[in-house]
């Protein structure tokens, strides 16, 4: 079963800033990839498994739903 990003950062009791420092993320980003507002990109995998320990295939980096719902509820339908 994988498990979130948010979930196994905070399982092995790591703050949102220090996964940020160690992965050279700034904490907003790291935050919203937690969030499934964005996908982050290759490096920031890569660099996130490395220090977390973790193979990519333990971990959701991002849910659909999640990420269609965050883009249509930030867009501004006036446009």
């Amino acid at each position: 079963m994988k498990i979130t990003l948010k979930r196994l950062r905070e399982k092995k009791g790591m703050k949102l800033e220090t996964l940020s420092k160690l992965c050279d993320i700034k904490v907003r980003r790291l935050k919203d990839i937690e969030e499934y507002r964005t996908i982050p990109d290759g490096d920031e995998i890569i660099s996130i498994l490395k220090i977390l320990g973790i193979y990519y295939d333990e971990i959701l980096f991002f849910i659909w739903e999640d990420i269609i719902k965050n883009q249509i509820g930030g867009c501004d339908n006036n446009e």
